[in-house]
């Protein structure tokens, strides 16, 4: 009755008491059915038959999937290279395999100093610094961590403080919570205590106002003005100091520009929904009951 495959094929009379298919989700170009009376194809009945929205239909500054395995190139079982989908070539490699991270299933475990580094490509930031970051990705234990401060993501530069990282997350051992951070000085916080796992997380710059969503929720905020530098050419997923800390990555998206809420929230569904975790979405979500389409 529901099919996650491109085409079905079914044989009989009716399918629970009428004629038809109807698609809960996903699209369909074609449904097959055999008629018992002259056995011929025929199209009868589709619903729901809507494409799903994905980031394909915007402008991305980078775009990291880890279930596209012709994005991923593999060191026997480690990753040595994750492209980037957006179109800019933004690829993320580490040479050293005692520092690549392992690939597991749908996801990259970034172990005690693993990372990956983007050292060319096009600049993430505009001159601006307004930008949209959107990851999906685990932490086991942060209070854990041998550092007061374990970094998972940075944007950066060789451009000496306040402005050498920006944006960047990182955890506080004492607290647990994660930081959206700009130019190294401050930043908006997340009670990640209560949300350890697989969770969603989303973050804004936009002119002064720095903000960081957990499933779709803002849930900090911070006042941090926008720097014109755009020297920001690097990005790091995971810190070579080893931080005694396992992080896990399964989905990470980039926009450098103006914040589209609009667009925003697609992504927040769009990932939300891709990685089962839509029944976290905040009760006013958008797409809280379905994922967005086109």
């Amino acid at each position: 009755k529901t099919s996650t495959e491109n085409e079905v094929n079914i044989l009989g009379h009716l399918i629970d008491g009428e004629y038809g298919i109807k698609l809960n989700s996903g699209s369909m170009g074609m449904v097959k059915l055999i008629s018992s009376d002259n056995f011929s194809w025929n199209i009868l009945s589709i619903q729901n038959n809507t494409e799903l929205w994905t980031p394909a239909s915007i402008a991305t500054s980078a775009w990291f999937d880890v279930t596209d395995s012709s994005t991923l190139t593999l060191n026997s079982g480690n990753v040595s290279q994750w492209n980037d989908k957006s179109g800019n070539d933004n690829h993320l490699s580490e040479g050293t395999a005692t520092l690549q991270p392992t690939l597991n299933g749908d996801q990259l475990d970034f172990v005690n100093g693993d990372i990956l580094e983007k050292t060319s490509g096009t600049n993430l930031l505009v001159a601006s610094g307004n930008h949209s970051v959107f990851f999906v990705h685990q932490v086991f234990d942060p209070t854990s961590s041998s550092v007061n401060f374990p970094n998972i993501f940075q944007n950066y530069s060789t451009a000496a403080n306040p402005d050498n990282r920006r944006p960047i997350f990182f955890y506080n051992r004492s607290s647990g919570d994660l930081t959206h951070s700009y130019n190294s000085n401050g930043g908006s916080l997340a009670d990640s205590t209560a949300n350890l796992g697989k969770r969603l997380v989303s973050a804004t710059q936009n002119s002064g106002t720095n903000d960081i969503f957990m499933n779709g929720a803002v849930v900090g905020t911070s006042a941090i003005a926008n720097q014109t530098s755009t020297t920001h050419l690097r990005l790091r997923i995971g810190d070579s100091n080893d931080q005694n800390l396992i992080v896990t990555f399964h989905e990470i998206i980039f926009i450098a520009g103006p914040v589209d809420t609009d667009n925003n929230q697609k992504i927040e569904g769009y990932l939300a929904w891709k990685w089962g975790l839509e029944s976290n979405l905040d009760t006013g979500h958008p797409y809280k009951n379905e994922p967005p389409k086109l």
